[in-house]
């Protein structure tokens, strides 16, 4: 039934989607506009060829692959391993908004404080450390509920800092002209890493156990951080 309610959840996607009446755009190659081959070259060359863009485009490919061990691991630890209940693990999970409100929030004034570069680096740190609490997590049902509540609130948080600083920079340093093919480069990057991400997850935790698997997927989840750490971001006081 949850299912079901989700899947019909999307008709309104499709509803409001039907409901824009703007005119179609130019196909590619008229109006003197570049052919498709060429407008996707000119992308990645753009990404490969930036410092800054090519460090938040393997930093989000990295984070999105090691991820994947908690959001696919997770329902059958805490449902199985831990004995949580559906709604107590949905509830956990749900807090996770929070910490990203709170991010939000905190974001321009961390920026202000301690500057561009390291707020993107502690949130991204924060992001990527918090997971670590869902295999740790232990005790009474309320006890493990309350340590994954805790790592989602906690990731919810750096993660937006990380992806409000991620997207700054890339609409910053982008050619104007390269914008829309810049930002579909790394968003293909970033969802590529989600299905290599989840097959790498079932094949690790088919070979030595759930928990291992989400405390490798943690240890993963260093790189992006690391990747930050020895790139030009780290010296980086605003994006001007």
């Amino acid at each position: 039934m949850t299912l079901l309610v989700d899947a019909v959840s999307y008709l309104f996607s499709v509803v409001t989607l039907a409901a824009i009446k703007a005119p179609d755009t130019p196909p590619p190659g008229a109006d003197g506009h570049p052919g498709l081959r060429r407008q996707v070259t000119e992308g990645f060359a753009a990404v490969l060829r930036h410092p800054l863009l090519r460090t938040i485009c393997l930093e989000a490919f990295t984070y999105n692959f090691f991820v994947q061990f908690g959001e696919t691991l997770i329902v059958l630890y805490a449902l199985t391993v831990l004995d949580l209940s559906a709604g107590m693990l949905g509830l956990a999970i749900g807090i996770g908004s929070l910490g990203g409100l709170a991010g939000a929030i905190v974001a321009p004034r961390a920026v202000r404080r301690f500057g561009f570069g390291r707020t993107f680096i502690a949130g991204t740190a924060l992001g990527c450390a918090a997971p670590v609490l869902v295999p740790l997590a232990s005790g009474p049902p309320f006890a493990a509920g309350a340590t994954i509540a805790a790592s989602y609130l906690v990731t919810g948080f750096g993660v937006t800092i990380s992806v409000i600083g991620s997207v700054t920079l890339r609409q910053t340093v982008a050619p104007a002209h390269l914008l829309g093919r810049v930002n579909a480069v790394m968003r293909l990057a970033s969802y590529a890493a989600v299905p290599l991400g989840a097959a790498a997850t079932g094949l690790t935790a088919a070979a030595v156990g759930v928990r291992t698997g989400l405390f490798l997927g943690a240890a993963g989840l260093a790189l992006p951080t690391l990747i930050l750490l020895f790139s030009p971001v780290r010296r980086m006081s605003t994006t001007d």
